[in-house]
């Protein structure tokens, strides 16, 4: 064989390979898809309420003190049973029972100088009817006396607030209770106002809990007393315990720029798993709905432009929805306050924007209400990528898509 004849031979060979390989790319191009659609069948959508917080017994009081002192005494220890008038604690006032008796002493005075009063008021009376003194005498007797019963209701009250400071140096349990914690030690100092000192934390039945959640203010809106909450805790990661919501404040709570509500969840604890101050994890109810035609809610994000070049290079219609249509179909919803969306399906080789409007969600899918059978070709993504090469090339000769 010849030089000519080999040179000719390597050119038919390459040629049928270059033939052969842009075919195999137009073919594999023709089968790309650009688009992807999907039917949604009928599933269940529970919508649930994220929340955190803690546990307390479901009556806790705090056990402070109506004087200024210093811990002098310390009778219960935590974990003990207390019962309702014991003494739990006892504390020095710095003074003793000194002004129960100075005020005492002053008391049994005044009682003395008003029997004097009372007899020499009753002298001058007699001595007045007989015409030995003058009216103004008597007068003058009488306003002493006055003077004299006045004074002594003074100092009776008097004493008896030195009697009740000097009782107050004995503090008390309020209630039958269990000692959950001890917040002072011996020789504290306790004060009793701007920033009172708590000195027992006392819990009256452990088997009753409360548990105080943290509502998200995004949240607050869905959250209705009676709704079902599924309460966790770090140390039975486990184990559910169930209750309902039976309060929520409409006070607001703010932490860093973060809003949110309190509710109250009340739960028994006959065997004392839960200890009070633990950390609660609550999944809250709010909506459950079962084999409902559902959507994931990345569709609603899909860009219509992108649709409309796919539409394009399919040849295919595009028909997005007309404002005076969603208007229409807002006005014809039985219920006004369910929100309305827009996806796009593919039928009879053609893009079609429709509105629906969605109900419960877990937020992944959506519940579709209105607007779709079930039986559409909803359109779930689209070759963005492939889709933008195409678009940059035809847009700017191919400078953007390498």
């Amino acid at each position: 064989m010849n030089a000519k004849s080999i040179v000719w031979l390597i050119f038919v060979t390459i040629f049928v390979l270059g033939v052969g390989y842009f075919a195999y790319k137009a073919k594999t191009k023709q089968k790309k898809e650009l688009y992807k659609t999907q039917q949604f069948k009928k599933r269940d959508i529970t919508h649930i309420i994220n929340a955190t917080g803690s546990i307390e017994a479901e009556n806790t009081i705090k056990v402070g003190s109506l004087i200024n002192g210093v811990v002098k005494e310390l009778y219960v220890e935590e974990n003990e049973q207390v019962k309702k008038g014991q003494l739990v604690a006892l504390l020095d006032n710095g003074k003793g029972d000194t002004d129960v008796k100075r005020t005492a002493g002053l008391v049994k005075a005044t009682e003395a100088r008003l029997k004097y009063q009372k007899a020499f008021l009753e002298r001058q009376r007699i001595m007045l009817a007989d015409g030995h003194i003058s009216q103004n005498d008597f007068d003058l007797a009488e306003s002493n006396y006055g003077q004299v019963a006045g004074q002594l209701e003074e100092r009776k009250a008097a004493h008896e607030k030195a009697v009740i400071d000097y009782e107050n140096t004995k503090i008390l349990s309020p209630i039958d209770g269990v000692i959950i914690k001890k917040n002072v030690s011996l020789g504290q100092g306790v004060s009793s106002f701007l920033m009172p000192t708590v000195l027992y934390t006392i819990a009256q039945d452990l088997t009753k809990m409360k548990v105080e959640l943290e509502i998200d203010e995004s949240s607050i809106g869905d959250l209705r007393i009676g709704e079902e909450a599924i309460l966790t805790f770090d140390t039975y990661p486990n184990k559910e315990f169930r209750g309902k919501i039976k309060e929520i404040n409409n006070g607001a709570t703010i932490t860093k720029g973060t809003v949110s509500y309190k509710s109250y969840v009340y739960i028994a604890n006959k065997d004392l798993l839960l200890k009070p101050g633990m950390t609660v994890h609550a999944d809250i109810i709010v909506e459950k709905k079962e084999q409902v035609f559902a959507v994931p809610g990345y569709i609603f994000s899909i860009n219509p432009k992108l649709i409309e070049f796919v539409a394009k290079e399919k040849e295919y219609g595009y028909k997005p929805l007309h404002k005076d249509k969603l208007k229409e179909f807002k006005k014809t919803r039985d219920n006004q306050d369910l929100p309305v969306r827009t996806v796009w399906i593919v039928e009879n080789k053609e893009f079609i924007e429709k509105p629906i409007e969605i109900g419960t969600t877990d937020k992944v899918f959506f519940e579709i209400v209105s607007g779709l059978t079930g039986d559409e070709h909803i359109v779930i993504d689209v070759e963005e990528t492939d889709v933008m090469k195409q678009m940059f090339k035809r847009l700017f000769g191919g400078g953007m898509s390498k």
